[in-house]
């Protein structure tokens, strides 16, 4: 139930993004989006600062930082021209581990600080694997 109080500062919150500008409003877009994400992940993000070499759509390859990891997928401080639905190619060390983990995947989300990838088709052993290696991180 609402109160008075909520109503009003609802309507207040209502005001402000309608007066915000496109690319501000895209950005409040992408927050809010990351807010449910959080809520919906099957698999938990870790915080990371890890170096990833990685190709999109058979671009040239990149090297970056993730900022964070799951099973479920990875986002990567990048910028550049990305799409959402590009299928990306990407390989990665963690802590503790000899070899490297090499993965595909597809965009999911596009912000201004990088991509949102979600791993493609992680068997059960290398999901295991790599869920011990992130709980060591």
């Amino acid at each position: 139930m609402q109160t008075e109080s909520t109503t009003v500062e609802v309507d207040r919150i209502v005001r402000i993004v309608k007066s915000l500008p496109d690319e501000k409003l895209k950005a409040l877009s992408d927050i809010l989006d990351s807010w449910g994400e959080k809520r919906n992940r099957k698999h938990p993000r870790k915080q990371v600062n890890v170096d990833v070499d990685f190709v999109v759509s058979e671009s040239r390859p990149y090297k970056r930082t993730a900022r964070d990891i799951s099973v479920g997928g990875i986002f990567i401080n990048c910028t550049g021209d990305f799409q959402v639905g590009e299928e990306t190619r990407f390989v990665f060390g963690l802590p503790g581990f000899e070899k490297p983990f090499k993965l595909s995947g597809t965009i999911v989300r596009k912000q201004e600080d990088g991509i949102g990838i979600e791993i493609n088709k992680l068997n059960p052993y290398f999901a295991e694997i790599m869920e011990k290696a992130l709980s060591s991180v």
